[in-house]
């Protein structure tokens, strides 16, 4: 048997164990992965019966055989595992713009930078400061790495706050941006 069997794909070392029987010192794992080749690091034998090893799958759905071989020679069965496609990466906002925003009573449109961003109906971006959270209307996916949004800052200077959640439930850091009340004289329009 092989441990975690399914493995979620991912581009780092993950440990294998794989259990069984016959397995002696110097053995090697072989890993024969469908679509995509697969690494396979220094086995590590716990005894006759189990070892583990660090192994290196990818991110995508695939099927993998194992074959585990001896140091004379002698190779094991093929055991199948299956490997689940990695989940996407949780959004990431790296920018604001514009960042400080001049207040206003009025709808104003942000841009927000980052990365892992999706698009669907289900996307949604919030603002809010300390004991207000309001969600932004007219959210638009323009690609993974940048969403538009239309938010009411009102007219007051204050630090504000913003975070995105994808339409899968993953949700992004959260970034600060600094709103200006008008200048002196100026009129907020509505």
């Amino acid at each position: 048997s092989l441990g975690p069997n399914p493995m979620t794909g991912s581009n780092v070392n993950q440990t294998l164990t794989i259990n069984g029987s016959g397995f002696q010192s110097g053995l090697t794992v072989a890993l024969n992965c469908t679509g995509a080749a697969a690494t396979v690091g220094t086995a590590n034998l716990l005894g006759s019966t189990r070892l583990q090893v660090p192994v290196n799958v990818g991110i995508t759905a695939r099927t993998c055989n194992l074959q585990v071989v001896n140091s004379s020679g002698q190779a094991s069965n093929t055991v199948q595992l299956q490997v689940r496609a990695a989940p996407p990466s949780p959004p990431a906002i790296t920018s604001i713009t514009p960042n400080p925003m001049i207040g206003s009573t009025a709808y104003q449109t942000v841009t927000i930078n980052g990365s892992g961003f999706q698009s669907g109906s289900g996307l949604r971006v919030l603002v809010g400061y300390s004991g207000y959270t309001a969600a932004a209307t007219q959210v638009t996916w323009v690609s993974s790495s940048q969403i538009t949004a239309s938010i009411n800052v009102g007219s007051s200077t204050r630090s504000w706050l913003l975070e995105v959640i994808n339409p899968n439930g993953q949700v992004s850091n959260v970034v600060g941006f600094q709103v200006n009340a008008p200048a002196t004289g100026a009129t907020a329009t509505r």
